[in-house]
């Protein structure tokens, strides 16, 4: 009988102990399982380091080919490039690719498979921060080596942890009509004709105007001042625009390259590779648009 006591008792005061152990949910609030959803992982940052650009290229520097930190690293700066398209978040991908930059130093670091806030997936293109945003990254650093031998420094498998100045891409809304081609214009359904007469690799001795309406996005502008987008008409046909300069200069900060954007884009045109028809890296031209902020 005292034995049957003392393990009702013990079972009694272990129903007191057990709940004191147990983890904490991850719910922040109730009602709110997004921490729950699937992807992405809660991450200690308590003990991570806090570095500039700068520092993290020399810790870098001092890493095996190949090798990533155990530690994780905090550092900070503004978005210079965007590596993955915003319009492939989230149908093609839910995390990004992107470079920061230190605006002081003028280093940079590549920032690979980034989670969101919270260490989330991104579940809309409007949450990608765009070139001129202000952050803050968390991850692991990694001296990163191509299949070239080239040694790439980068920031890989980490999230953003906080934004000070977000630029983010607007909602796409439908696309005006593509205006008709006039004189010494062709149309992108006649542009794509022409490159696929091409064979792979071959580029039309001549230049084309090109209008179109600017469809997609990739970079605008990108690092080396030049944007790449798509154009297309009204088949709904897309051209890729690839590296071109605005006018006769490389492309600024002040001039905004827009979904919606009514172009002529002047190129000559090639079959890369016999899968894309595109225009010539670094030699096409925006030459018109109907966007006053683009000068």
């Amino acid at each position: 009988m005292k034995q049957h006591f003392l393990f009702i008792l013990s079972v009694a005061l272990l129903s007191m102990i057990l709940p004191a152990c147990q983890e904490n949910s991850n719910i922040p609030m109730p009602g709110d399982n997004s921490y729950n959803q699937k992807g992405g992982s809660m991450v200690d940052t308590s003990s991570c380091t806090a570095a500039t650009i700068k520092e993290a290229l020399v810790i870098i520097d001092h890493l095996n080919d190949g090798e990533t930190t155990t530690e994780m690293y905090k550092i900070s700066g503004t978005v210079s490039q965007n590596n993955t398209s915003a319009d492939l978040i989230p149908d093609t991908y839910s995390n990004i690719n992107f470079t920061i930059k230190d605006e002081a130093s003028g280093s940079t670091l590549a920032c690979w498979y980034t989670n969101n806030l919270n260490n989330r997936p991104f579940t809309a293109m409007t949450q990608v921060p765009l070139v001129g945003s202000k952050l803050t990254v968390i991850g692991p650093l990694c001296r990163y080596v191509d299949k070239s031998g080239n040694v790439k420094p980068e920031m890989t498998n980490g999230f953003i942890c906080r934004i000070d100045s977000m630029i983010a891409p607007k909602p796409v809304g439908p696309l005006p009509d593509c205006p008709e081609p006039a004189e010494g214009q062709i149309s992108v359904s006649k542009a794509l004709e022409i490159g696929r007469a091409l064979a792979s690799g071959e580029t039309t001795p001549d230049k084309y105007k090109i209008i179109g309406v600017v469809c997609k996005i990739t970079e605008a502008p990108s690092s080396y001042n030049n944007a790449t987008f798509y154009i297309q008409d009204n088949t709904k046909a897309q051209f890729y625009c690839y590296r071109m300069k605005g006018g006769s200069v490389t492309l600024n900060k002040a001039e905004k390259l827009e979904v919606g954007d009514i172009v002529v884009v002047e190129t000559a045109i090639t079959n890369y590779k016999g899968t894309t028809i595109e225009s010539v890296a670094n030699q096409g031209n925006i030459i018109q648009s109907n966007n006053p902020n683009f000068k």
